[in-house]
């Protein structure tokens, strides 16, 4: 999922930490593996990965977002989690393919 919407004075730390609220309040069993600034092609993003549960099935979650030509931009990868790992391997390969023009 990518969604292109209005700018926010807020540093994406902040953004961040409001989506995991978010996140954990619709899910109290959400486990965040980590919230951590990355790189992106030289453009600073901020990367929230979280394991998230939802009608006895569970995901793996990584949100990106980022500040782009005055927008802020949100990229989603959610994929199935029965092996942690591999979906994290999986998100993070879909993560590095990332272009921003």
């Amino acid at each position: 999922i990518v969604i292109v919407g209005d700018n926010s004075n807020e540093e994406l730390s902040v953004l961040s930490k409001r989506l995991e609220d978010q996140q954990r309040s619709r899910d109290p069993q959400l486990q965040v593996v980590t919230n951590k600034s990355i790189d992106v092609k030289g453009q600073k993003m901020q990367q929230l990965d979280s394991i998230i549960s939802a009608k006895g099935q569970t995901a793996w979650s990584s949100v990106v977002l980022g500040k782009v030509d005055n927008k802020l931009l949100t990229i989603q990868v959610t994929l199935p989690a029965e092996n942690q790992q591999q979906a994290q391997t999986a998100a993070e390969n879909i993560i590095n393919t990332i272009v921003l023009k």
